[in-house]
């Protein structure tokens, strides 16, 4: 009899250990999109799109928390999932050039972490630089311009945009 009894609960053990559910395995991922830019001053908008990486369908986002920090010292944003028909999204302003990390991490009821790292980057004006061949012509005179615009940083970028003005009524000259 004792043995029945051991046999039936050793049996229940091993079914309900069989039958436990894991939860499939999240790879964390986000996008971001420059909303607005100016130089030194940036708002980022990241939108989750993490997904369960057994199926690499969109994770219910209701089922785990999220927490947001976007290297910016404006804190930590901690807050649940939400409908995953809707993109979670969430905005970060930046208001001093640099290279920022936005860090994304999940977790889930299991204790489970999960977390992805994008950097993103505000850029810093550009301080003009140039030289002029001569000073003085006769009429008509031609002068030839040399920039000498410093964009070495990565804070800088390439994006240059020349916006010139001769003081002589002229239209201005653009070039990028």
């Amino acid at each position: 009899m004792l043995q029945r009894i051991l046999r039936s609960i050793i049996f229940l053990v091993l079914f309900a250990l069989a039958t436990v559910s894991t939860k499939a395995q999240v790879v964390a991922n986000f996008s971001t999109t420059l909303k607005s830019s100016g130089c030194g001053v940036a708002v980022y908008e990241c939108t989750d799109i993490s997904y369960e990486n057994t199926t690499a369908t969109p994770i219910t986002k209701s089922n785990y928390y999220y927490k947001w920090d976007f290297g910016n010292g404006n804190g930590v944003i901690r807050t649940k999932g939400s409908d995953p028909s809707n993109p979670y999204t969430v905005k970060a302003s930046y208001s001093t050039p640099g290279l920022y990390n936005v860090v994304m991490t999940i977790d889930d009821s299991l204790g489970n972490t999960y977390s992805k790292t994008i950097p993103v980057i505000v850029y810093q004006a550009a301080v003009p630089n140039f030289t002029v061949d001569k000073i003085v012509a006769c009429n008509p005179g031609t002068f030839s311009f040399t920039d000498l615009t410093d964009v070495s940083s990565v804070l800088v970028g390439d994006n240059k945009r020349y916006d010139w003005n001769f003081g002589d009524g002229t239209a201005h000259g653009t070039a990028e």
